[in-house]
């Protein structure tokens, strides 16, 4: 099968769980195309990638050619040509507003549309953009099939007007055998460590908070925030009220990991701390963090809420805790919870942790899934008037 990936960007350093997700695609042909591509230090080897029309201009010009190149559909042409240049029979669009302004395109092709869902596209894009709600509504009824990474966003994808027949659940997953899994010795102290974007829908103040109000009780533990400043004014605001508590010499706040230091890093902690949310622009997880995922397989157990599918794989008092969303109290008690816990009782956590991952989310396991749709969708897939 000869699949075409269309991306806004490929690839941003946090979406590490996209590059996972595509190499090696049980008899797939995997061809990557994005409307712009960034440098990163993702392999390319296995992937045949879409010459994008502004890598023919100087770097300094290029977003202003981003800009006109979709005015102007030369981006639609490019990409039709080389649909029917490559034989591409099935277009995967990821993020909803990618679906929402080329699945007509796939369509026009002939060929099969895939659409993926995975966070901002289930609520913040239609409150900033308000047009999307009509677009969405076409791009349901084009599309062969559109993914949720679990049972929430596939009932968000359905409240959206997304017909049940077309509602596939993909959950992602991680490179399990990759991954060392290390029983740690519990330590007097406790290390708790947060890896995400630094934004609000991350929770960072609100585990701060919880970690403050947690070293009355036990004022060895430490934290650590590690992240792109995706809300630069969130990320100021972090700080500041770190200074403001005087925690700087037990609270760290480090740039964002490369992939290849993520999983050597994780082993130096004892717990993983995320307290998603959802905020008033809409923004959300819309289905778990994949970094859970990560956290988990190495071994360590996640003190976090029970936003969107976070609770797909994350299980009170057996591999994490999970609170309310921004119940600073639950969350408190929970980082006491694994401060004062025996060695027996938080190897039980971290061993469920890892076989929680190997069991349900592995990214072979996502792979044969996705490869599975595909075939589903060539079988069926039948032409529709755009």
């Amino acid at each position: 099968m000869r699949i075409l990936h269309l991306f806004p960007e490929y690839l941003p350093g946090t979406m590490v769980w996209a590059h996972t997700l595509l190499r090696q695609i049980p008899q797939t042909t995997t061809h990557i195309a994005a409307l712009q591509y960034l440098p990163n230090d993702f392999p390319s080897s296995g992937f045949i990638f879409w010459p994008n029309p502004t890598d023919k201009v100087p770097r300094r010009l290029r977003p202003l050619a981003h800009r006109w190149f979709r005015i102007t559909k030369t981006y639609d042409r490019a990409l039709t040509r080389y649909i029917q240049d490559a034989r591409i029979e099935l277009l995967h669009l990821h993020f909803g507003p990618t679906g929402a302004d080329y699945a007509q395109l796939g369509k026009r092709c002939g060929i099969p549309v895939v659409v993926s869902f995975y966070g901002f596209d289930y609520q913040r894009i239609l409150l900033q953009k308000p047009i999307y709600h009509q677009r969405y509504q076409r791009m349901f009824h084009l599309a062969d099939a559109i993914t949720g990474e679990g049972p929430h966003a596939c009932q968000t994808l359905a409240n959206l007007g997304c017909p049940l027949s077309k509602i596939h659940l993909l959950p992602l997953g991680v490179e399990t055998s990759s991954i060392p899994f290390v029983e740690r010795t519990k330590q007097p102290y406790l290390r708790l460590v947060q890896i995400a974007a630094i934004a609000p829908y991350k929770g960072q103040l609100t585990a701060l908070e919880a970690y403050r109000a947690a070293r009355c009780y036990d004022p060895t533990i430490r934290l650590d925030f590690y992240g792109p400043e995706r809300d630069p004014a969130y990320a100021r605001r972090l700080r500041k009220r770190i200074a403001a508590l005087q925690l700087q010499s037990v609270v760290s706040v480090y740039p964002a990991l490369p992939a290849t230091q993520l999983h050597q890093t994780l082993l130096h902690y004892h717990a993983f701390i995320h307290p998603s949310q959802h905020t008033p622009s809409g923004d959300q997880e819309g289905g778990a963090p994949v970094v859970l995922l990560d956290a988990m397989a190495t071994g360590l157990p996640i003190i976090t809420t029970s936003h969107c599918d976070i609770p797909f794989i994350v299980t009170t008092y057996k591999n994490g805790i999970v609170c309310p969303e921004g119940d600073i109290p639950c969350l408190q008690r929970a980082i006491i919870c694994f401060a004062k816990m025996s060695q027996s009782q938080y190897t039980s956590f971290a061993r469920a942790a890892r076989k929680k991952v190997v069991q349900s989310h592995t990214a072979q396991q996502s792979r044969k899934l996705l490869s599975e749709l595909y075939k589903y969708c060539l079988s069926v897939h039948a032409p529709v008037n755009p």
